[in-house]
């Protein structure tokens, strides 16, 4: 049976033990495909990993304006046969499906039940996430948000590992709970970042990350490290109430617009 042809080093990270439908070998484990090449040389692509520009010869169901709802239909069943692998038993295992790109999706209230890896996603679609729960590690790094990403009252009992992700519409994690180290490095927030009563247990990074549009961060708890160091604040920055339990560095923090730190 034919897979998808896209490589990424995060599959072969995982095995069948450890990973959903992962052989240990860097190519994407999905097998519901179409062929973007020719009969004589095929090109086969998942609808996660298909080619933006072009649609498979061989399949009527999956034109370009169609695939950003299809993806999205598609990752939920996954998801779905995922979670039902691990309620019975497989704890262990991880969601692995970087780069994927996807449409809208709505996971309110959704649990997550293992590690996820997504790293360098594309969602062109706003991403609902009010109120879900991760219980494992959760990679997004490089990911990008084209539209709002909504993780408000969210719980990540893991490490939510957010290196270089880029959120072009507005980023809301209000009232999230980080269990573990949250990463937010290098992250571009192009919009409104909303982190008001966010609550950080473990070490918080936002090392040279840039924020364009407003930033709340009022009512927050960082109950470890808080690392600002060269962020780039471009309006305003609210940190009025912000509780830090330990160190807090703000060393090269960049503020274009008014700062208030009051308690």
């Amino acid at each position: 049976m034919a897979r998808c042809q896209s490589p990424h080093p995060e599959f072969a990270n995982y095995t069948a033990a450890t990973g959903f439908n992962c052989d240990g070998t860097d190519q994407c484990w999905v097998d519901e495909v179409g062929n973007f090449g020719t009969e004589a040389e095929p090109e086969c692509f998942c609808v996660f990993h298909a080619p933006a520009e072009r649609d498979p010869f061989d399949r009527d169901d999956w034109p370009m304006a169609r695939r950003p709802a299809l993806q999205a239909q598609r990752l939920l069943a996954y998801l779905e046969q995922w979670q039902a692998r691990v309620t019975h038993g497989e704890e262990r295992l991880a969601f692995v499906l970087p780069e994927l790109k996807c449409g809208a999706v709505d996971f309110r209230r959704t649990v997550f039940p293992g590690p996820m890896v997504l790293s360098g996603a594309h969602f062109s679609g706003s991403c609902n996430l009010r109120s879900a729960v991760f219980h494992g590690d959760v990679k997004l790094s490089w990911t990008t948000f084209h539209k709002d990403a909504d993780f408000h009252s969210a719980r990540l009992q893991g490490a939510a590992l957010f290196l270089q992700a880029e959120f072009k519409g507005v980023a809301g994690f209000d009232s999230a709970h980080f269990d573990g180290v949250a990463d937010f490095a290098l992250c571009r927030f192009h919009r409104e970042a909303d982190f008001e009563s966010a609550d950080f247990a473990g070490d918080a990074d936002f090392e040279g990350a840039q924020f364009m549009g407003r930033v709340g961060f009022g009512t927050a708890r960082f109950a470890a490290l808080a690392a600002f160091e060269a962020a780039e604040f471009a309006a305003n920055a609210d940190f009025r109430g912000t509780r830090f339990g330990r160190d807090a560095s703000f060393h090269g923090v960049r503020f274009g617009g008014n700062a208030c730190f009051r308690t």
